[in-house]
């Protein structure tokens, strides 16, 4: 590799490395860097604690929800259970109504069954006094036969009846019993069901207060994070704003310098003499400060953005030797062509390359195109490595 080769391929990567970074002045640079470092670097800490902020609030509503559901489930159950023992207590009335009302007939029913014996025991010592007596009456014991069978059915049917009632009192009272052990089963099941309510709403209430918690800190954390964004990019405007004015002073005095050096170079000479690189070129944006909208930054441009056709070609600008042909980062496919006396241009974002790395070439000749979707290309011109107006070398 000669010297020159070896001067180029350097040029090249100090051009790309300027490219990627703009200058600061130590201290300002230190200061404002470390800012943005220590800002950064509490936004991570900050989105990792949000993460873990909303894991911990997601299960906390789960939770929640959870004892909502369960404590819907109680107070159901505890409602069924009271209609229940509602109910039950409306049964036992009932019974109660229906054992003394039973209790009343066999009082009735024993009364009218002591008179009833009491006249069938009068009739038979009316029967043994005519008996015992010599010259009984007949015809009284003709009425009195008929009315002692009357009255010993009825006392038959008496008996039987009260039989009936008080096996009717007995089932009623076994019923009751029954219903009382329920009730008291019931009421047992009421408390439980309550107690738990009780260990369920408090419970409730320790998630709802616990999630309410992790809402506002959520709330609190996306605040602070909202305000560590908006301190991140001020800095980031100021480093930018920085640098594009110290890129615009260096490209100032370039200039001056350039201006003063300014040789007898094909190339200087050249100066507002240079077509533009492609045919019907349109300025998209100039060389200088300008507003990035992506990053929303103020950046400060080393080149333009020119805009044709689809797979136009695009042409050197001059004479001289390809430096690199090839791809770099941020600037896609690219030409750099050494102009010499230290001027280089650069043609950015192209479709295609026609030209590879050490070719030599010609004002006008084609060196690449446009790619199919018209996309604009980005061109440069640099002396001693310091980007310089190109809209003050191009012809109008």
């Amino acid at each position: 590799m000669d010297l020159r080769s070896g001067f180029v391929l350097a040029g090249v990567i100090l051009l790309n490395a300027s490219f990627a970074s703009a200058t600061l002045r130590p201290i300002a640079a230190k200061k404002l860097t470390d800012q943005l470092s220590d800002i950064r670097s509490r936004v991570i800490g900050l989105q990792q604690n949000i993460l873990e902020n909303a894991q911990s609030e997601k299960l906390a509503s789960s939770n929640y929800k959870k004892v909502q559901l369960l404590l819907k489930l109680q107070k159901t159950e505890r409602e069924i259970a009271r209609r229940r023992m509602g109910e039950l207590e409306k049964t036992v009335s009932e019974l109660e109504s229906r054992r003394k009302f039973l209790h009343n007939k066999i009082q009735t029913q024993q009364t009218d069954l002591r008179k009833l014996l009491l006249a069938l025991d009068r009739s038979a010592q009316s029967q043994n006094l005519n008996s015992a007596s010599a010259f009984g009456v007949p015809d009284q014991e003709k009425i009195e036969a008929p009315r002692r069978r009357v009255l010993s059915h009825l006392v038959d049917r008496g008996l039987k009846e009260v039989e009936e009632l008080r096996v009717d009192v007995q089932d009623s009272e076994k019923l009751e019993a029954r219903i009382q052990e329920e009730r008291g089963q019931l009421a047992y099941l009421l408390q439980e069901v309550q107690e738990q309510e009780g260990v369920l709403e408090l419970n409730q209430q320790l998630q709802a207060d616990y999630l309410k918690r992790t809402q506002k800190e959520r709330l609190s954390q996306l605040e602070s994070y909202r305000r560590l964004k908006q301190s991140e990019t001020r800095i980031e405007q100021m480093i930018s704003e920085f640098n594009a004015r110290k890129e615009l002073e260096k490209a100032v005095e370039a200039e001056k310098e350039m201006n003063r050096t300014l040789g007898s170079g094909a190339f200087a000479q050249a100066r507002g003499q240079l077509n533009f690189p492609i045919i019907g070129a349109q300025v998209l944006s100039g060389f200088g400060r300008a507003y990035d909208s992506r990053s929303k930054l103020q950046i400060f441009k080393k080149g333009i953005d020119l805009s044709g056709g689809k797979n136009l070609p695009v042409f050197a600008v001059f004479g001289g030797k390809v430096a690199y042909s090839g791809t770099l980062p941020d600037y896609g496919t690219l030409v750099i062509i050494d102009h010499g006396d230290h001027f280089y241009t650069l043609s950015a974002r192209l479709g295609a390359i026609a030209k590879k790395t050490g070719d030599s070439v010609t004002a006008g000749e084609v060196i690449g195109k446009i790619d199919s979707s018209g996309t604009p290309i980005y061109f440069e011109i640099r002396s001693r490595n310091v980007a310089v107006n190109p809209l003050q070398w191009l012809s109008n």
